[in-house]
């Protein structure tokens, strides 16, 4: 994923502003020339001309207007022209944090004993512009953070909590943990993985405790 800065219609070239492509986990898809390769499809978001589709949205930064493609059925699911009723209410959020929460100790000096009960954590903003790393050495590649992100930690427990349209990671579990209880745990739209580990090596030595 990358953010477009500008288009030269004449020349039919995009220009990158904020860097992206972190997902490739080997940078496959970029070749020597910067440009993509083998050529997959590409898909463009947040463009009004494209705005056609029932769910989908369009946010102009300048004026702050959201607009939306209303998805309106009837009782047999076709599609309808039928306006958004009188008591329907939107609801936009800005989120500025990827991460919430954040339990930070290390080997050595750990957070012990922290629990979450029935809590409920959403809107976590999106991490993929965010570098990603690699931790299996192969083609996958994954943030280090999370709505919920754990590093050095004891005895950590997170039971029946809700995880909820977060754009990014659920849980987090980073570098050293040890003996963390998750369960009954409910988690719904979610934008990467619900729950992940990720330790810390020496290039390929692991025997760090990390």
């Amino acid at each position: 994923m990358y953010e477009v800065q500008s288009q030269d219609k004449e020349h039919g070239a995009l220009h990158w502003g904020r860097h992206g492509g972190w997902q490739g986990g080997r940078g496959w898809q970029i070749n020597t020339t910067g440009a993509i390769d083998p050529t997959p499809s590409f898909f463009i978001e947040n463009v009004l001309e494209e705005l056609d589709v029932p769910g989908e949205w369009f946010f102009d930064e300048g004026t702050h207007k959201l607009y939306l493609c209303w998805n309106s059925t009837n009782a047999h699911g076709q599609p309808t022209t039928d306006p958004p009723p009188a008591a329907a209410k939107f609801v936009a959020t800005t989120p500025g944090f990827t991460r919430l929460v954040q339990v930070l100790g290390r080997q050595g000096q750990a957070v012990q004993g922290v629990s979450f009960r029935g809590v409920g954590f959403r809107d976590a903003a999106i991490d993929y512009m965010e570098p990603w790393g690699v931790p299996s050495g192969g083609d996958w590649a994954l943030h280090r953070g999370g709505a919920l992100f754990a590093e050095g930690t004891e005895s950590m427990s997170v039971t029946g909590c809700l995880f909820q349209r977060v754009d990014g990671n659920a849980l987090f579990l980073s570098g050293y943990n040890r003996l963390a209880a998750i369960e009954k745990n409910e988690f719904a739209w979610v934008g990467d993985s619900a729950v992940a580990a990720w330790g810390y090596t020496e290039e390929h030595d692991g025997r760090g405790g990390d």
